[in-house]
């Protein structure tokens, strides 16, 4: 086999793993964008009493079916390890036939990651390719300051990594996801033979659940009971959460996660991007008030991004108080602007 490297691309989706893996696959394939552009319209925001977390509403190929994607299997550790000898060359066989490796393995051993022969720290990678001359795999992953990029790990680091896991005692844990490998393989086909084709009314429908904050937990009875997700907050609502969140870690001298001001971040230049891919399609005549004023949310998202940022470095207050007005800058003009939207698709007949 020698060598063999399956295309990836820098991901339009990199806030954690479970979206940027499978979306380096995907992010530069035509085909494949009227999926993209058609979902990713929502977010969740799930809080406790020392922490939050702000994420896409979305179905990943790690617990759904996905139509980008065929024959994707999702192999429990233990599985592994009792039935597969040798691992480096059962990943080497996977490239072999087309499968991208989303894998969890223990950080300490990968060179790249802040874990590197530090600390023990499972966590998951991206393994796309290998070079028997090299003797070492192509790999991706949240490496260095945890930003998603590409780099190698020889065979002996991904072998040690996968064995020498150092959470054993989990092993047997179904709920744990660190205890699963996830082989990936385009659809070639698309399901059934039918290209997803892009659909400007379900569109038009997210974005008025965005609007209206929607429990879209509601949506998925037959799955689980939405009652285990009745606390979180979803769409525009987020935003006076988030600023909650803020105002509770400075009564405790504490400091919020910078992944929900990325996160959403991520999701106003996804909008951009989408927006863009209408219009260049004519799938839907944006006016220019709509297409500016998402710009400008995605130009004050980053501005928060930069804000987090400064203060997460000088601790100077007045950035975290910029941070809060410009939250509820945020919220309002994004609240006006999806008002005036949602009446120009029920104009169109979209709604």
């Amino acid at each position: 086999m020698n060598t063999k490297v399956l295309p990836i691309h820098y991901p339009l989706i990199s806030n954690y793993p479970q979206h940027a893996y499978y979306f380096s696959i995907i992010s530069n394939n035509e085909k494949f964008l009227p999926w993209i552009y058609s979902n990713y319209l929502n977010m969740c925001f799930m809080e406790s009493s020392n922490n939050c977390f702000l994420d896409y509403y979305a179905q990943t190929p790690e617990h759904h079916f996905h139509p980008c994607f065929v024959d994707s299997q999702r192999l429990l550790r233990s599985t592994i390890l009792k039935y597969i000898p040798d691992i480096v060359e059962f990943l080497k066989d996977q490239i072999h036939f087309e499968n991208y490796i989303w894998l969890h393995v223990n950080e300490y051993y990968i060179p790249g990651s802040p874990a590197y022969k530090k600390y023990s720290f499972p966590h998951a990678i991206f393994i796309n390719g290998f070079d028997d001359n090299e003797q070492r795999f192509n790999i991706s992953g949240f490496l260095k300051h945890r930003k998603y990029m590409c780099s190698y790990a020889s065979y002996s680091e991904i072998e040690k990594s996968f064995y020498d896991f150092g959470k054993t005692h989990i092993d047997s844990d179904v709920t744990q996801h660190v205890n699963y490998m996830h082989l990936l393989k385009l659809h070639p086909n698309h399901h059934l033979g039918l290209p997803y084709q892009f659909d400007m009314k379900f569109v038009a429908e997210q974005i008025k659940d965005y609007f209206e904050s929607k429990n879209l937990s509601l949506n998925f009875r037959s799955f689980y009971s939405h009652e285990l997700y009745s606390d979180w907050t979803y769409g525009i609502n987020i935003l006076p959460r988030l600023k909650r969140q803020i105002n509770l870690h400075l009564e405790d001298n504490k400091l919020i996660d910078v992944r929900p001001y990325y996160t959403l971040y991520n999701y106003k230049k996804l909008m951009v991007a989408r927006i863009r891919y209408i219009q260049e399609n004519k799938f839907f005549d944006f006016k220019s008030i709509f297409r500016e004023g998402f710009k400008t949310l995605e130009n004050k998202s980053e501005i928060l991004l930069n804000l987090y940022i400064k203060y997460k470095i000088s601790k100077e207050k007045k950035y975290i108080y910029q941070l809060m007005n410009l939250l509820d800058d945020l919220y309002l003009i994004e609240k006006v602007l999806l008002e005036r939207l949602l009446n120009d698709f029920s104009d169109k007949k979209l709604l």
